[in-house]
């Protein structure tokens, strides 16, 4: 009937206001930056699960213009790797000189002393680039 239209299609406008709040949606002007834009700019790197995650956040990246900033790669574990170029540079050199023998992310990251999780950013793109090799499994050597 025309009732249970209505009362669904009320139901589905909800829904999506819903979505829209939890990705940080604006009524007045669209996207905020919200809570993954700072932790980005704050740590200088980010990891994320979600695909929904990741197109919001190039969405915002490109529509502030900062997304020439960062190194951006879908990893083969399913997961996205953010990190600011600068800091990608720097970690880039430092990894590449502890890699002339066969290691995995965990004892990179305590021998540099530094978060697991954007040493696995920057071991995925510089796999990507063709500066190292995965001999197995989470394990990589330099070229």
């Amino acid at each position: 009937s025309n009732a249970t239209n209505i009362r669904d299609n009320k139901n589905n406008q909800e829904q999506i206001k819903s979505n829209k709040k939890a990705m940080g949606y604006k009524q007045s002007g669209g996207y905020s930056n919200g809570t993954l834009i700072s932790k980005l700019k704050e740590q200088k790197y980010l990891e994320i699960d979600s695909d929904r995650d990741a197109k919001y956040l190039s969405y915002v990246l490109k529509r502030d213009k900062l997304d020439k900033k960062y190194v951006g790669i879908h990893g083969f574990d399913n997961r996205y790797y953010l990190v600011e170029k600068s800091l990608f540079k720097s970690l880039r050199l430092e990894v590449l000189s502890i890699l002339n023998e066969q290691m995995g992310a965990n004892d990179i990251s305590k021998k540099l002393n530094k978060n697991l999780n954007l040493i696995k950013g920057v071991l995925t793109i510089l796999l990507e680039e063709g500066e190292i090799i995965g001999k197995r499994k989470g394990i990589y050597i330099a070229i």
